[in-house]
């Protein structure tokens, strides 16, 4: 015998993938008009002047200091490269195959968030994420199947992992900056925001 409350009987209506998609796309187009976004496109320079490219497509033609590293082809100076993707709240540096040639199977980025900084909701369908907390404090969301989500903090020397295809955001919430080391596994990952193939770094709303 089973008891059902009233709560119980009222119908839900989840929402659909293609709904969420809907809502992310207006989504988009309402963040696309803030200033302090940063294209994804935009790739930011040793000398200060900005270029425009698809990381998603090639990042050879980047800056060339980027690829200077060591004299091993093993080593790739991560934290002394030059961001890809910079913003006053924050930085991305790309490492994949185009400026690391001995990677196979294998991508990662060095993200920075400064307080109140947001990568904003993005998936990768060609890889899954492992990201591991070096400072800060942050808190993410990821957006699973069947219109589930998780929200959870993330706190220094944890780590993180996102299926292929899994939406995602992340949010410092610390009063320091927050630095994380994501590990893909792809050499070239693919990497689409709710506007659409654009990498953002922005200023929290609240």
């Amino acid at each position: 015998m089973s008891t059902n409350s009233s709560t119980d009987k009222q119908p839900r209506r989840e929402i659909t993938r293609r709904d969420f998609l809907k809502l992310a796309g207006a989504a988009g187009a309402v963040l696309a008009t803030l200033p302090s976004f940063i294209p994804f496109g935009q790739v930011v320079s040793s000398s200060g002047t900005n270029s425009s490219t698809n990381i998603n497509r090639t990042t050879s033609n980047l800056d060339t200091s980027i690829n200077k590293q060591t004299s091993s082809v093993h080593i790739f100076n991560l934290d002394g490269a030059i961001p890809q993707f910079q913003s006053p709240t924050g930085s991305r540096t790309l490492m994949n195959a185009d400026n690391f040639p001995i990677l196979s199977g294998m991508g990662a980025v060095l993200l920075l968030l400064k307080k109140g900084g947001v990568r904003e909701p993005h998936w990768h369908p060609n890889a899954s994420e492992l990201g591991y907390c070096i400072t800060g404090n942050a808190r993410m969301t990821i957006f699973m199947t069947n219109a589930r989500h998780v929200t959870f903090t993330i706190n220094p020397g944890q780590l993180i992992f996102i299926p292929r295809g899994y939406w995602h955001d992340i949010e410092n919430i610390g009063k320091e900056e927050a630095k994380f080391v994501i590990v893909y596994n792809n050499e070239r990952p693919e990497d689409l925001g709710i506007t659409g193939s654009r990498f953002y770094v922005c200023t929290s709303s609240r």
